[in-house]
């Protein structure tokens, strides 16, 4: 993923980054590796970044677990350019706190 991305950031194909093959020419397989990300991407909530098959459905209530962090390096940046109380060092991320193997029942889904 971290390989697909990359290329892609330099507009590249995987192949030069991965095998430093000539940066004009995209293999098939080249195509259809930028077209699974894309197609994966799309397929993630654009808020969170949890797929949406299992993020937008009602079978997952009570299975996501958010957490609230503070970013120390943040913190540092606003304590030495504010005099205010520290805002904006506060992370909040969401994790899928679900049993292993358990798939949410596709049924429960709302639309995708």
């Amino acid at each position: 993923m971290v390989e697909l991305r990359t290329a892609r950031a330099n507009g590249i194909p995987h192949s030069t980054l991965r095998f430093g093959r000539s940066p004009r020419k995209w293999s098939p397989i080249d195509r259809t590796l930028a077209i699974a990300l894309t197609v994966y991407e799309d397929g993630l909530c654009p808020k969170c970044g949890h797929p949406r098959h299992r993020a937008w459905n009602d079978d997952m209530r009570d299975l996501y677990k958010a957490h609230r962090v503070t970013c120390v390096a943040c913190l540092a940046v606003h304590e030495e350019t504010s005099h205010r109380a520290p805002t904006g060092a506060e992370v909040v991320f969401v994790s899928d706190e679900a049993p292993d193997g358990f798939e949410p029942d596709p049924r429960m889904a709302q639309a995708l």
